[in-house]
């Protein structure tokens, strides 16, 4: 469990803020994570990882409320949280996948689905998305949304990676440009990793005026891999 290794989980006071819906603050050694967990009837469960802290990243912004609002409107179970910010001379990547495990773990004892689990993130979140998928079998697959490919080491992690998982990019991406993408999907394919990727045109790495768009790509690949009954 990783709260051994990080130090001792505690739980602010839950808020329900339905029969559904619960808000609440995992507390981990220093680090106070808000969370936000709906607990659907469907055997399908979704975690979402946010963007960096450092950039304003958090699980209130408009890619993230638009998805975690779609899964609920399907009646999905899903999570949301935000990164504790830790000052930049600080900057631990192992801090960040600790506190995603530890919601992970949270999620997983809190909607109890026997299977069809999958993290999801943005930017900086899908690196720890995928770093803690290589660690739980319980998991199905990832879903990468515009992926920083060139930064935070991303290439070391994917290339041991062996289960499903999906990519999707702007074609005019900011942050990592098309290029750089095409590269990367040629690195996959000659290193055998499984992956589906979707380009979705015109589209920057915030994906102005196209999360709609995003919001169907997801949800389609997300059913598409579920095995719910």
């Amino acid at each position: 469990m990783y709260y051994i290794l990080w130090g001792k989980l505690e739980f602010m006071e839950k808020i329900r803020i339905n029969k559904n819906i619960l808000q609440y603050t995992i507390g981990l050694s220093n680090d106070n994570i808000p969370v936000e967990i709906f607990r659907g009837t469907r055997n399908i469960g979704v975690i979402i990882c946010p963007p960096d802290p450092h950039w304003n990243g958090n699980h209130n912004i408009d890619i993230i409320n638009e998805i975690f609002w779609s899964l609920v409107d399907l009646d999905i179970s899903v999570m949301r949280f935000t990164f504790t910010k830790y000052p930049i001379v600080n900057y631990n990547y192992d801090k960040y996948i600790a506190q995603t495990a530890v919601c992970v773990e949270e999620f997983i004892e809190t909607v109890k689905l026997p299977s069809n689990f999958f993290i999801m993130g943005y930017s900086f979140g899908s690196l720890t998305a995928l770093n803690v998928l290589l660690r739980r079998p319980e998991l199905k697959a990832a879903v990468l949304i515009a992926p920083p490919v060139t930064y935070y080491n991303f290439l070391s992690w994917i290339s041991s990676y062996q289960t499903n998982c999906a990519i999707i990019y702007g074609s005019l991406d900011e942050i990592t440009p098309d290029f750089i993408y095409n590269e990367y999907v040629q690195f996959l394919e000659v290193n055998h990793i499984k992956c589906h990727v979707d380009v979705i045109p015109r589209a920057n790495h915030y994906f102005h005026k196209k999360i709609d768009i995003l919001k169907e790509k997801v949800i389609q690949y997300i059913l598409s891999q579920s095995n719910e009954k």
